[in-house]
């Protein structure tokens, strides 16, 4: 009876450990901005299991804002989205790439080939994580 116990309680500390949080949390919903001088961007987020939803926007001081809505998938730390925007009175679509670093997104830059409207990675696994632009979690009322 006593080696039933303690196996148990084993297996129960070993399952509970194997879910530890890395990355992103599996739902939700959340917030991130960077302001850097007079631009900004604002990332709002939904989650569900590895999909990811939500909506974008590039505020750039005396320059034409993207404001637009993005689809993609999320894959460990790295979030790959499809950015459906509005700008110069057209809309576009870019591929885009983020990686979470603590609770903050870093923005991935990479050589980008243009195919119509869309703006798409020439080689997504060589993405740049050093960006400088750096989204700091935020209240997503605050970020509206």
């Amino acid at each position: 009876m006593r080696i039933c116990f303690f196996a148990c309680l084993i297996f129960f500390f070993a399952c509970s450990n194997s879910h530890e949080k890395t990355g992103f949390s599996a739902d939700g919903h959340s917030c991130y901005i960077a302001q850097i001088s007079r631009d900004s961007v604002l990332l709002e987020l939904d989650l569900k299991g590895d999909s990811a939803f939500g909506k974008l926007e590039f505020r750039m001081f005396e320059k034409d804002q993207s404001i637009g809505t993005f689809s993609g998938k999320l894959s460990g730390d790295t979030l790959l989205i499809l950015y459906t925007f509005q700008s110069e009175g057209m809309q576009s679509q870019s591929e885009m790439a983020f990686l979470r670093k603590g609770d903050d997104l870093i923005q991935g830059y990479s050589p980008m080939e243009q195919i119509g409207t869309l703006s798409k990675f020439k080689n997504p696994k060589q993405i740049d994580f050093n960006s400088s632009i750096l989204l700091k979690t935020s209240n997503c009322q605050s970020s509206q």
